[in-house]
């Protein structure tokens, strides 16, 4: 009877031990457990599925068309990526709300237009010319418009004159404020710079003439200054004028014909500046 009691207990422990181990194989805990569908399961070590597939490898199929069905849900902690991959072979249908974290709205569509895509170097169109345009200082070289330069054959005005031996004056050069007169007589010519009458300043004149170099300050009224001496024959004379604003260089010359009794005169403002 005693032995039959102990052979009881024996049996029923061995039968609890193993339901036990039985429960614990389905409840899929621990590495090693059995995977339970429709069920949590719970392990702290990597799970890999080997084989050779021609095909997909593990395919998971949900037919609910509920608003929140999906295939496959991840979730890992924050600021870690959801999936590795091991190729850079394009995923077919693979949608991404975000690039680089940027969303859809932060790009242009394929018909966008770029908010600044008038501009060229970040200026508009109305900071450039047309092809056809002109710039606003295109009179202009440096600051300084046209006028302050010589033009054409380096001469902005000159003037001539032939005379009779009479000692009377030729008007070659015609300005704001002076005029260049050629005189005539019976030893030769001589170069008169004489200021307007309604010149209220005063001229300041330098000239580099066979005699040397000589200078007179001339004030309005009609002053003039004696350039060359009437005992030259034939010269070539350098001028400068000075108004207190403009700075005026001419080249006077004067050729005197005995035989005939005349005088000819040349007269060309070279720079007025």
């Amino acid at each position: 009877m005693k032995l039959t009691f102990v052979k009881g207990v024996g049996l029923g422990v061995v039968c609890a031990l193993t339901l036990t181990a039985t429960t614990a194989a389905l409840a899929g805990t621990g590495v090693g457990g059995v995977f339970n569908l429709g069920d949590k399961n719970n392990v702290s070590a990597t799970t890999t599925l080997t084989g050779r597939v021609a095909g997909s490898q593990l395919q998971v199929n949900n037919a609910s068309a509920g608003a929140g069905a999906t295939g496959i849900g991840i979730r890992v902690a924050a600021g870690k990526p959801p999936l590795i991959v091991n190729s850079s072979a394009e995923v077919t249908n693979l949608n991404a709300g975000k690039l680089d974290g940027q969303t859809a709205s932060d790009f242009l569509s394929a018909t966008g237009t770029a908010a600044n895509s008038g501009e060229l170097g970040g200026q508009p169109p109305s900071a450039f010319l047309p092809a056809t345009g002109t710039a606003a200082n295109s009179n202009e070289l440096g600051g300084i418009t046209s006028a302050g330069f010589v033009q054409g054959t380096g001469q902005v005005a000159s003037g001539t004159a032939t005379e009779a031996d009479n000692g009377s004056q030729d008007l070659m050069l015609d300005f704001t404020n002076w005029d260049l007169r050629g005189t005539c007589y019976a030893t030769g010519g001589r170069t008169d710079l004489v200021t307007h009458t309604a010149f209220a300043g005063t001229l300041t004149v330098v000239w580099w003439d066979p005699a040397g170099v000589s200078t007179a300050t001339l004030a309005g009224g009609g002053q003039d200054a004696n350039i060359i001496p009437i005992t030259t024959n034939s010269y070539l004379a350098v001028i400068q004028m000075f108004d207190g604003t403009n700075l005026t260089t001419i080249t006077a010359t004067q050729v005197y014909n005995s035989s005939a009794g005349t005088c000819s005169f040349t007269a060309n403002e070279v720079t007025s500046t």
